[in-house]
């Protein structure tokens, strides 16, 4: 697990910056992280893009609810507004900025390599990712 933190321009900053974090893969077959209850900052937890519905939050205990205000969800910034995700009682993500959303289909969006991204919790849980890239890393 790693640390998060917040950078903050100045005010009257009239540029915009490249700011670019080097590491290395991970190189075990899961990752393990605590999910607290409330708003928290995520990302998936591997070197990999991965499909908002291919993410094990409903497997280990995510809550599931018919309505998107008690399910769930994933917040994802889209480039100019907040798109959250909220999650069904069958266990896949719906776009649920409002109920039209929320009745339609489910998300097909994917969580980019180190996309942060808002998650909230109606409980705590534990969630384990599974490396889908480690027979990339091995000879």
């Amino acid at each position: 697990n790693g640390m998060g933190f917040w950078i903050k321009s100045p005010l009257n900053s009239a540029g915009t910056n490249v700011i670019t974090f080097m590491g290395e893969a991970v190189d075990s077959a899961t990752q393990t992280v605590n999910i607290v209850s409330g708003l928290q900052m995520r990302c998936y937890v591997f070197s990999s893009p991965i499909g908002i519905q291919e993410t094990h939050y409903y497997q280990d205990g995510a809550t599931t609810n018919a309505s998107y205000t008690l399910a769930d969800q994933i917040i994802v910034w889209t480039g100019s507004s907040y798109q959250p995700y909220g999650l069904k009682g069958s266990g896949l993500w719906y776009p649920c900025k409002n109920a039209a959303q929320w009745l339609g289909q489910p998300a097909s969006n994917t969580l980019d390599v180190s996309q942060g991204f808002w998650y909230t919790a109606r409980k705590p849980f534990v969630s384990t990712e599974t490396n889908r890239y480690l027979g990339n890393l091995r000879n």
